[in-house]
């Protein structure tokens, strides 16, 4: 499965649950831009596939600072987890994932892997 076919389906996961929990896709619509806005690195990871094979990049370190809550600092700023959540840096809210650990990790690399030629 392709980084773009991962994206996709994160999307479509998510905009399935903000459907079942809103009752409309009116209100959907917010939350896939910045659904979009936050899958773009990964959609860009997929471009540079053959810098990814070379190069690898550091896992996030958690931290625990709560019960059930973790941050990652990192040199683009902090992820964090909690209950089936992650929330990237510049968001405001959680992502819901089955695994929050990898799909901020996954995040976190597809940032990283954007920015090499």
């Amino acid at each position: 499965m392709t980084d773009r076919d991962k994206a996709v389906e994160l999307l479509a996961r998510a905009l399935h649950a903000e459907r079942d929990f809103y009752g409309s896709i009116d209100t959907v619509y917010p939350t896939a831009t910045a659904l979009l806005d936050q899958l773009a690195p990964l959609l860009t990871a997929e471009s540079n596939s053959v810098t990814a094979q070379a190069v690898k990049v550091k896992p996030l370190e958690w931290e625990e600072v709560n019960p059930g809550l973790y941050i990652a600092k990192s040199i683009l700023g902090s992820w964090s987890r909690f209950e089936g959540h992650y929330r990237p840096p510049e968001a405001y809210g959680g992502l819901c994932r089955d695994d929050p650990a990898s799909a901020a990790q996954a995040d976190y690399e597809a940032r990283i892997l954007s920015a090499l030629e």
